[in-house]
């Protein structure tokens, strides 16, 4: 069992539900709100990254998303369990603007099965005291900080051979005034879709504008075994590897793909031998899947890169 930490990133992109986002512009003493956009709506992914922890950079506006408990707005974010691969949450962190001296006394989370690419069959809820509040920046009249929540875990079940989807949401108890909102950035992204709901929960869409909402997900995978799909006598080393992998089997292997933690192709190489060996020096650091396939069956295995 390895304990990793996951960065996902909330993102958004087409139309559907209408909602309440804070555009604030910053300065080097300031925070100062410049509109509030109401009735916009749009799709929104979020990906997982490498399964380690993962700076986002913050563009010169920032964008917060309310998610209170006196608003009906509820926010959620899908997590993509990689191929062969079971995850166990078991802490959060976010940043939220809130008023000057306000705190996040609470937050309710919802875990979702994935149903056509938004939340679906409800999992598992929990109702949970932060274990910190963090002032990253204080302004005129807001605080931005960083709340950490220690969470009972949550099981998240894999699937051998594909990628798995499911559903977060998020509700937050402040101490006082009338904003607590979740940060949010315009940077790049890519990924899957994230969702929003106008109701509690009771029906989802997809929220608006393009913006990645940063939280960081903590917690323990492990790697699945699929015995009646193996490849007995596959091996492959160096693990961890740096640049050249070397894989040797008793049959023929049609084809070697590696995958990263998202369950995405990296890179596919046609083998057709028993032994062969492939190039990983211009992968990034970190985990990912190697998948061996021949003629009637197939293995997928985890590798690190380093």
């Amino acid at each position: 069992m390895k304990k990793i930490t996951l960065l996902l990133l909330l993102l958004s992109s087409v139309t559907t539900f209408s909602q309440t986002a804070l555009f604030l512009a910053e300065s080097e003493d300031s925070l100062n709100i410049e509109s509030i956009i109401e009735n916009q709506t749009a799709e929104s992914s979020s990906y997982l990254k490498t399964p380690c922890a993962e700076e986002v950079t913050s563009d010169a506006i920032e964008l917060f998303y309310n998610t209170y408990s006196t608003t009906p707005q509820v926010l959620a974010n899908d997590i993509t369990i990689a191929a062969d691969t079971d995850f166990t949450v078991t802490r959060l962190t976010y940043n939220f603007l809130v008023e000057s001296g306000v705190t996040i006394t609470n937050i309710d989370l919802s875990f979702y099965s994935d149903l056509d690419s938004l939340p679906g069959q409800l999992i598992e809820t929990q109702s949970v005291v932060p274990v910190s509040n963090t002032i990253l920046v204080s302004y005129s009249t807001q605080d931005l900080i960083q709340v950490v929540y220690e969470i009972d875990p949550v099981l998240l079940e894999g699937q051998i051979g594909m990628s798995t989807s499911y559903w977060l949401s998020y509700h937050v108890e402040i101490s006082g005034g009338e904003l607590g909102a979740v940060q949010a950035t315009n940077n790049s992204f890519s990924g899957n879709i994230a969702a929003y709901s106008p109701n509690n929960g009771a029906t989802w869409g997809y929220i608006n504008p393009d913006a990645e909402i940063l939280y960081l997900i903590e917690g323990e995978c492990n790697l699945l075994s699929s015995p009646s799909h193996s490849l007995n006598g596959f091996t492959y080393y160096p693990n961890p590897v740096s640049d050249i992998l070397f894989f040797d089997a008793p049959m023929v292997i049609n084809y070697v793909t590696i995958f990263n933690a998202l369950g995405q192709k990296v890179t596919e190489s046609v083998i057709d031998a028993t032994s062969s060996e492939i190039d990983l020096s211009l992968l990034n650091t970190g985990i990912y899947f190697i998948t061996a396939k021949s003629a009637d069956s197939s293995s997928t295995y985890q590798l690190i890169k380093d």
